[in-house]
This record gives C-alpha cells, sequence and structure tokens, in this order.
C-alpha cells in the first residue's frame, strides 16, 4: 500500500471520529438544554420561571418564582437564619443576633424549647416583645432585597396558599421538590433545598423548609415557616428553630 492511499485512508478515519464526536456532543447538548429550560414539571406542569406570579388568590398577593438568592425556580439560593438579613458560613446559636446570655456547647444542634424564655432574647419573644419582622428592612431580607412592597410571607398568606391551591410532589429539572399550582392553574416550584445547621447542609432533596415572617406564639425560639417532608402529604405550616438557615420564598401585594 502506498503512502498516498495510507493517507487517503487516515484522512477518511479522522472525518468519521470527528463525525461522530459532532453527533455525541450534539445529543448531550440536547439533553442538558432540555433539562436546564424546559418549562414544565416531571409530571408536566408548566411552572412559572420569571419575577412574581398572581396564582389566582383572594387577596391578590404575588409569589415569587425563585428564592432569594436564586435566579431560576429549581435553585435552592441563599440561607438565612429568622430575622436576619445576610448569609453565614455557620449557624448557631451563639452567632444569632437575636441571642442574649445563651450558654450552649459550640456544636450542639437542637434546644428543648421548654428550657428556653422570653429573657433569652433581646427583642423578639412571644409576651411583650416584637412577633413579626414583616416588611421591617432591617430583619425581613426579602423587604431589604427587592423593595418595601416585598416580604416574607406572614402566616396568614401562607394558609392562603396552603387552602387556595393544589400541592403536587415533583420534580422540575431534575430537582426535587413541591409544584404550587393556583385557582388560575398557574403554578410555581419549591425546591427541596434542607437547611442548615452549624456549617452543615442537612435533608437535601428530602425536606422543605421555609421562613414565615412570624414569630412562633408558645416557643420563644421558634418561628413560624412552611414545611414539607417524605413523610408527610402535604406542605404543613409549622415552627423551627429560629437560630437555623432556613430558605426564603418572597412575596409582594398586587399592583
Amino acid at each position: 500500500m502506498d503512502y498516498s492511499t495510507i493517507k487517503k485512508k487516515n484522512e477518511q478515519q479522522c472525518k468519521r471520529r470527528l463525525f461522530l464526536l459532532f453527533y455525541i456532543c450534539l445529543i448531550a447538548t440536547s439533553i442538558v438544554l432540555g433539562q436546564n429550560f424546559s418549562q414544565n414539571s416531571k409530571s408536566g406542569i408548566k411552572i412559572e420561571t420569571k419575577g412574581f406570579v398572581d396564582l389566582g388568590f383572594p387577596s391578590g398577593t404575588l409569589w415569587a418564582t425563585c428564592n432569594i438568592g436564586a435566579s431560576r425556580p429549581e435553585e435552592y439560593g441563599e440561607y438565612y437564619a429568622w430575622g436576619e438579613t445576610h448569609v453565614k458560613s455557620e449557624y448557631y446559636w451563639e452567632n444569632y443576633f437575636d441571642t442574649k446570655d445563651y450558654v450552649f456547647q459550640r456544636h450542639q444542634q437542637y434546644v428543648n424549647s421548654n428550657e428556653t424564655g422570653n429573657d433569652d432574647f433581646m427583642m423578639y419573644y412571644p409576651e411583650g416583645g416584637r412577633t413579626s419582622i414583616k416588611g421591617n428592612i432591617s430583619y425581613d431580607v426579602a423587604t431589604l432585597k427587592y423593595g418595601k412592597t416585598c416580604h416574607i410571607p406572614s402566616e396568614e398568606e401562607f394558609k392562603e396558599l396552603y387552602v387556595e391551591s393544589s400541592m403536587i410532589p415533583d420534580e422540575f429539572r431534575g430537582v426535587v421538590g413541591i409544584v404550587v399550582q393556583g385557582p388560575n392553574r398557574k403554578a410555581i416550584f419549591i425546591p427541596a433545598g434542607g437547611k442548615k445547621i452549624g456549617h452543615d447542609l442537612l435533608n437535601e432533596g428530602d425536606i422543605i423548609l421555609y421562613w414565615l415572617s412570624d414569630l412562633d406564639s408558645y416557643f420563644p425560639d421558634g418561628a413560624r415557616c412552611f414545611a414539607y417532608d417524605k413523610q408527610r402529604l402535604n406542605l404543613i405550616y409549622d415552627y423551627y428553630y429560629r437560630s437555623a438557615g432556613c430558605l426564603i420564598r418572597p412575596v409582594k401585594a398586587k399592583p
């Protein structure tokens, strides 16, 4: 076999390999783009992806399509302790803004609520203290970031969401969470981003835990939240230790 024949054969093999590589890249790109830019959940529900959405509630409250710190519905965004407006590397009672005279071990994750009282906190406590951070620019990070028309949802606003919408465990762009579909059939996606205790991200993909703007009326160390895990059939309103890092889904009044 002469040199020109060998050269031609090598060129043909090279072209075939390049074509095969191009085809593989094209298929992979289409799969990634399909996952990243699809507007439908795994169950086929169209998800709103931009700004704030009117879900058709009687109050006219608009719900954000993304968490604070996220640019897309499936992103977790930023974690905040209740009433704080900055992201931290660690979430402990020792570095919580409202804690007074607390004596905890550095790595203690939980505290018995029956052992805390109003005197353990400086500003927010059920009897005689403040009980809501809604719209307060110093403590409501949604108002701070998005302006006075926006705020962390109140317990009443979540109750309206709970009563007026259907909630479906689902996936969006490969992320586990809940689809919330309002009376007008528009839907938002709430990812299961877990929570932060200390420096650890816990229960990612298993638990939804988002702050509401109200302090718990019974436990001084707790604030109201909306929650979901695999043991529950639906989102519920609950309370959680306010030193923990949780996600926030802002709302605003309809113009």
